[in-house]
């Protein structure tokens, strides 16, 4: 995605942020220590163990059992409809 210029590399950061916004507010969302450290866990097995052995989109899909949802950033950003 890096290699198609300016416009892609944004693209790419972009996602990242989306990627960051929904992590962080699933963290924050989490109810208590225990709650907390269950998630980083999850977070450890599902992102970091893997690394560069799998596809990023894939491992991200599986930390969040689909897509992130791109609400997070557009409330980081004031910018949600509600």
């Amino acid at each position: 995605i890096f290699e198609g210029g300016y416009a892609a590399g944004y693209y790419g950061y972009i996602w990242a942020e989306v990627f960051d916004a929904a992590a962080s507010e699933r963290f924050e969302a989490a109810d208590g220590p225990a709650a907390v450290r269950e998630l980083g866990e999850r977070y450890r097995r599902t992102i970091l163990e893997p690394g560069g052995s799998r596809d990023p989109a894939e491992l991200v899909r599986e930390f969040f059992d689909g897509e992130p949802s791109t609400a997070p950033l557009l409330r980081r950003r004031g910018l949600d409809a509600a």
